[in-house]
């Protein structure tokens, strides 16, 4: 009985069909690129942008800022966040106009990476009787936030780690190794 899968395609298939069913729909990959140049402009404007005032090439900003907008919601950082460090004009806007994409993306009812780690989390923490198993995870696996935290609250304390006790140099930071040093090792040569 054992199954091989990445925690995001974990969640796929225990997420995606009642999402679809609710009319979401999966946020294609590049699609945002049509409509984030938009939101950032409005947001600026809305935000009577001082820092961002002066920059004549939009374009690449905006592709700029959709690289940061996702890897912040991959990490489970919430607009309202970012929009609370806002004592300088630059985080200020950029909060805002992170705002503007996250309400973008509910508005119109697109689902991202981050959006079905928040729905299967949700769901966890409201699910009645669980699969008992025994989760584990190669040391070397890269983990996002919420990918962190999905998988504490998916295996609580059934997880064990597919890896080494010691490396030869620091683990990175974001790797299953660093994430859960706790976690009982399967030791593999």
């Amino acid at each position: 009985n054992l199954h091989l899968t990445p925690p995001i395609d974990w969640v796929r298939q225990s997420t995606v069909p009642r999402l679809q069913a609710d009319g979401w729909t999966p946020l294609l990959p590049n699609y945002d690129l049509f409509f984030i140049g938009e939101l950032v402009e409005q947001a600026l404007e809305e935000q009577q942008a001082t820092y961002f005032s002066n920059t004549t090439a939009r374009a690449e900003l905006a592709r700029a800022f959709l690289g940061t907008f996702q890897e912040l919601r991959l990490a489970g950082v919430r607009a309202e966040a970012v929009e609370d460090q806002g004592a300088e004009a630059k985080i200020r806007e950029l909060g805002a106009c992170y705002r503007a994409y996250v309400e973008y993306l509910q508005m119109q009812k697109y689902y991202d990476d981050a959006h079905l780690f928040e729905q299967a989390i949700a769901d966890l923490n409201t699910a009645e009787d669980r699969e008992e198993a025994t989760y584990a995870i190669f040391d070397e696996a890269l983990l996002s936030g919420l990918a962190t935290r999905y998988i504490e609250t998916l295996a609580e304390d059934r997880l064990c780690r597919i890896g080494r006790p010691h490396y030869g140099r620091p683990v990175p930071a974001q790797s299953a190794a660093a994430r859960f040093p706790e976690a009982p090792i399967l030791e593999t040569s």
